[in-house]
């Protein structure tokens, strides 16, 4: 298995949908965060500033968000 860089970039606008995909959440990427597990393997994580007013910050996982769409 091969180590891949982050899948998105700072200042990039993303999405994140609840798992019931009841909430999406639209945001901008402000830090990309790399960490190695135990096989020495990268997983990416993102602080990112959501639209919704909050001054707070969440950190997360790669997976779990998308692109946003310029549509």
């Amino acid at each position: 298995m091969t180590n891949k860089g982050p899948r998105y970039k700072i200042n990039d606008r993303v999405t994140r949908t609840n798992f019931d995909e009841s909430t999406t959440l639209h945001g901008q990427i402000t830090e990309a965060i790399g960490k190695k597990n135990k096989k020495g393997i990268t997983t990416w994580y993102y602080r990112i500033k959501w639209d919704k007013g909050s001054k707070m910050q969440d950190t997360i996982s790669q997976h779990r968000l998308s692109l946003e769409s310029n549509a």
